[in-house]
Protein backbone atom coordinates (compact mmCIF):
# COMPACT_ATOMS: atom_id res chain seq x y z
CA UNK A 1 0.00 0.00 0.00
CA UNK A 2 3.01 2.26 0.33
CA UNK A 3 5.57 1.26 -2.35
CA UNK A 4 7.74 4.36 -2.01
CA UNK A 5 8.72 3.42 1.56
CA UNK A 6 11.18 0.64 2.32
CA UNK A 7 9.60 -2.23 4.25
CA UNK A 8 11.84 -1.65 7.29
CA UNK A 9 10.58 1.93 7.62
CA UNK A 10 6.97 0.74 7.56
CA UNK A 11 7.73 -1.95 10.16
CA UNK A 12 9.47 0.56 12.43
CA UNK A 13 6.43 2.86 12.33
CA UNK A 14 4.16 0.16 13.75
CA UNK A 15 4.37 -0.48 17.47
CA UNK A 16 3.13 -4.06 17.22
CA UNK A 17 5.14 -5.23 14.20
CA UNK A 18 7.10 -8.38 15.08
CA UNK A 19 9.82 -7.57 12.51
CA UNK A 20 10.77 -4.42 14.36
CA UNK A 21 10.42 -6.08 17.76
CA UNK A 22 12.78 -8.96 16.87
CA UNK A 23 15.18 -6.79 14.79
CA UNK A 24 14.48 -8.94 11.75
CA UNK A 25 14.88 -5.98 9.42
CA UNK A 26 18.32 -5.17 10.77
CA UNK A 27 19.46 -8.66 9.77
CA UNK A 28 18.01 -8.40 6.25
CA UNK A 29 20.58 -8.29 3.44
CA UNK A 30 18.62 -5.57 1.62
CA UNK A 31 18.52 -3.44 4.77
CA UNK A 32 22.26 -3.90 5.26
CA UNK A 33 23.07 -3.02 1.65
CA UNK A 34 20.88 0.09 1.67
CA UNK A 35 22.24 1.43 4.96
CA UNK A 36 24.33 4.60 4.74
CA UNK A 37 27.06 2.96 6.80
CA UNK A 38 26.97 -0.53 5.30
CA UNK A 39 29.43 -2.72 7.18
CA UNK A 40 29.69 -5.26 4.37
CA UNK A 41 32.09 -5.00 1.46
CA UNK A 42 30.88 -5.63 -2.08
CA UNK A 43 32.66 -8.99 -2.01
CA UNK A 44 30.94 -10.00 1.24
CA UNK A 45 27.56 -9.06 -0.20
CA UNK A 46 28.29 -11.08 -3.34
CA UNK A 47 29.32 -14.09 -1.23
CA UNK A 48 26.12 -13.90 0.83
CA UNK A 49 23.91 -13.69 -2.24
CA UNK A 50 25.77 -16.55 -3.95
CA UNK A 51 25.52 -18.72 -0.84
CA UNK A 52 21.78 -18.11 -0.57
CA UNK A 53 21.30 -18.90 -4.26
CA UNK A 54 23.35 -22.09 -3.97
CA UNK A 55 21.42 -23.14 -0.89
CA UNK A 56 18.06 -22.56 -2.58
CA UNK A 57 19.10 -24.50 -5.69
CA UNK A 58 20.47 -27.43 -3.68
CA UNK A 59 17.31 -27.64 -1.56
CA UNK A 60 15.18 -27.58 -4.66
CA UNK A 61 17.14 -30.45 -6.19
CA UNK A 62 17.09 -32.48 -2.95
CA UNK A 63 13.34 -32.05 -2.47
CA UNK A 64 12.38 -32.62 -6.09
CA UNK A 65 10.62 -35.92 -6.79
CA UNK A 66 12.68 -38.46 -8.65
CA UNK A 67 11.33 -38.83 -12.19
CA UNK A 68 13.71 -40.94 -14.26
CA UNK A 69 11.53 -40.50 -17.35
CA UNK A 70 12.14 -36.75 -17.49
Amino acid sequence: MNPEKPCWVIASEKDDDYRNFFNICRDCIVFLIMADNCVLSNREIKNIVEAKTTCIHSRTKENAPHNPGL
